[in-house]
Order: C-alpha cells, then sequence, then structure tokens
C-alpha cells in the first residue's frame, strides 16, 4: 500500500471538522481495435460542499488516481 492517504474513523475528528463525500469515477481505457486495455478509477471530493467565507478558497486537486 502507497499510504497516501490516512483513514480517520469519525470519532476521532474534531467537532468542528466536516468529512467531505467524494464519488468514485470508473472508466474503461480501449486501444484502437476496440480491445480492453485497461481499468481506470478515480476518487472525486465533491466541492460543493464548501461555504463561501468559510473554507471556500481552500481548495486543492481532491483526486487519487
Amino acid at each position: 500500500m502507497r499510504e497516501h492517504w490516512e483513514i480517520i474513523p469519525r470519532s476521532q475528528m474534531p467537532s468542528d471538522m466536516k468529512t467531505i463525500m467524494g464519488i468514485w469515477s470508473f472508466k474503461r481505457k480501449r486501444l484502437p481495435d476496440g480491445t480492453l486495455n485497461k481499468h481506470k478509477a478515480r476518487l472525486c471530493a465533491h466541492g460543493g460542499m464548501q461555504q463561501w467565507g468559510v473554507n471556500y478558497w481552500e481548495t486543492y486537486a481532491p483526486v487519487v488516481n
């Protein structure tokens, strides 16, 4: 495991912090002849959960490949 992130139980999170929901996006990459080459998956964070004036400008590239 590459350990790019750390899973923290909600019980250990500070009470003033909110979790950000995410969506898995899956793609099938094909060769020019139509045969399946590989599967790709991404975990994308919901950007719409931010609030103006609170954490709106605290953005980053929340994508896991």
